[in-house]
């Protein structure tokens, strides 16, 4: 799990500082936290609009996101993606073929696969992101269409060197990038960072201010 971190120096905002001063340390802790959680909900928002390119279900990706809010005890939110290990499958494989050589007649093809008669598979191809499908660089990766995960995908298959004690293949089922490993690079971006800090500042001073005006009414 990867981590950052958003926040401001009072100093720094012009009339923040002398405006949390007319307030008791518990409304400042409550508007505090409210503009954090604000700003967490943002950013939770923002890297799922940005996660719109990443080839997996909207509501995948969102089932394995989770948010921690602040409250007045503890000045601090935290949004959580988890490091789930995420088949392969999910990321749309189809198989690449070409023609076979002759008799092409003794192969029949595969239409689970889209495999014509008298073609045979050369490589398995994936969509991790939007329409830019990918060949998997490794011979001994396959689809399996009779494999599949509990949404239905697929399994795309590893042979491993050896064999089994009854002689058969060794095989293990091959993962793909997990939604976190797809948010990573989102953290080091200065600009999404600056965002929240920005929104941050917003929110605070927003909060401190209706705060200021309720305790004058």
């Amino acid at each position: 799990m990867s981590t950052f971190k958003v926040q401001v120096d009072v100093r720094d905002v012009e009339g923040l500082a002398d405006d949390l001063a007319k307030l008791s340390g518990e409304e400042i802790n409550r508007v505090t936290a409210q503009a954090i959680n604000k700003t967490a909900e943002w950013a939770d928002e923002e890297t799922h609009r940005r996660a719109l390119g990443i080839n997996l279900e909207p509501a995948y990706l969102k089932a394995f996101r989770s948010i921690e809010p602040a409250n007045s005890n503890k000045l601090k939110a935290t949004v959580t993606t988890e490091a789930n290990a995420t088949g392969l499958g999910r990321y749309k494989p189809q198989v690449k073929t070409t023609a076979a050589k002759s008799p092409r007649r003794r192969l029949k093809g595969n239409t689970a696969l889209g495999i014509a008669v008298g073609d045979k598979p050369m490589a398995v191809t994936v969509e991790v992101t939007r329409g830019a499908r990918k060949e998997v660089q490794n011979k001994n990766i396959f689809v399996n269409p009779g494999l599949r995960d509990s949404s239905g995908n697929p399994l795309v298959m590893e042979r491993l060197p050896g064999k089994t004690r009854s002689g058969k293949d060794v095989l293990a089922r091959r993962l793909g990038p997990a939604p976190y490993q797809l948010f990573k690079h989102q953290l080091n971006d200065e600009q999404f960072i600056e965002q929240a800090q920005d929104y941050l500042e917003r929110e605070l001073t927003e909060m401190v201010g209706e705060a200021i005006a309720r305790a004058i009414s």
